[in-house]
């Protein structure tokens, strides 16, 4: 197989990659927005159980409180798990780019040596023409 189809594969292999990894960094980012937003409504909600805490209420209610802060933690816990398993595969993929890229940089270097040696063949068949005519000058004389 030529190498130049080679380039063109892996570069394609590269482009692709590289879309995947764009798509998953923005999930990932997405996943940390919904951490923070599930930490502030966390947060919250243990400031509400506090207060009524503190002012004193019915029971029902410091339950009812209660119930929403353990939800509350309960969704961040969810979020982090998500942005964990996010990363996780946002890491997996940015291996792959990098294993993508170099083997491309691979390919290159050998593009770059075949037609170092095709321009070396051209230059020595040029140069044997030239040779062989002045050869045939010189024989003629």
């Amino acid at each position: 197989m030529k190498v130049d189809v080679l380039r063109a594969y892996a570069l394609q292999l590269e482009q692709v990659a590289k879309l995947e990894l764009a798509e998953l960094a923005q999930s990932l980012r997405t996943a940390e927005e919904d951490v923070a937003l599930r930490s502030r409504q966390a947060d919250e909600a243990a400031e509400r159980y506090l207060s009524q805490a503190q002012t004193g209420g019915t029971i029902d209610d410091l339950t009812s409180r209660l119930g929403d802060m353990d939800a509350s933690l309960s969704a961040k816990a969810a979020a982090e798990r998500d942005r964990a398993a996010m990363h996780g595969r946002w890491v997996i993929k940015r291996d792959e780019v990098l294993e993508a890229s170099r083997y491309r940089k691979k390919l290159d270097i050998l593009h770059e040596r075949a037609l170092r040696e095709l321009r070396r063949r051209i230059e020595q068949a040029d140069q044997r023409l030239v040779d062989d005519r002045s050869w045939g000058r010189n024989a003629a004389r």
